[in-house]
């Protein structure tokens, strides 16, 4: 080595130039389902998932209320705008489904009076609280429905059914990072 150090240090550097030119030239790739040729039985058998399910990718969106205020998510005016976040939510073509306590008292309203919203009154939102508090002691808890909101509801957790709408596969990285910045962008709108 100290007899070429000279030759070493002139390979080195070479390397290190060539790795700089390279990095931002070296795609980066996460749909694993490009690797494998479009007429392959997964492809084919992932793509009849999602179009038919509506995807298998879930994404978490969890909010927490101001200051921990306990009841903050059963109050009707927290529940409308949380209502209007995720009515903008579930247009975007990468999301196919949406599970979160305003959604089932929106469903429970439809049931009851025809009318797809949260109700004025706070007995249907109370109904829906009990029964999710009830939900949480069984030892066969759907985890998806106990996990929608904390006991005291100062925490609920939206569950998000996603794809890539463009080409019916799972979200890659850049698409799901676009998705994300788009959830974004309503989370600061409400």
């Amino acid at each position: 080595v100290v007899r070429f150090r000279v030759a070493i240090i002139i390979i080195f550097a070479v390397i290190i130039g060539l790795f700089i030119y390279a990095y931002p030239r070296v795609p980066s790739q996460s749909d694993y389902l490009s690797y494998f040729p479009d007429d392959d039985v997964v492809v084919n058998e992932t793509s009849y998932i999602i179009e038919n399910v509506g995807g298998y990718q879930t994404l978490q969106i969890t909010l927490t209320a101001p200051e921990n205020e306990a009841g903050f998510f059963m109050e009707p005016e927290n529940l409308k705008k949380l209502a209007k976040f995720e009515e903008e939510i579930i247009s975007d073509p990468d999301v196919t489904s949406i599970s979160s306590v305003s959604f089932y008292i929106r469903e429970l309203n439809n049931i009851m009076t025809g009318k797809k919203e949260i109700p004025e009154s706070k007995g249907l939102i109370n109904l829906l609280a009990r029964y999710l508090k009830l939900l949480r002691t069984t030892d066969e808890s759907n985890e998806v429905l106990a996990k929608l909101s904390n006991e005291d509801f100062t925490q609920i957790t939206i569950t998000l059914n996603v794809f890539n709408s463009e080409n019916n596969r799972i979200l890659a990285e850049a698409a799901l990072r676009k998705l994300i910045n788009r959830i974004n962008t309503s989370m600061d709108k409400y």
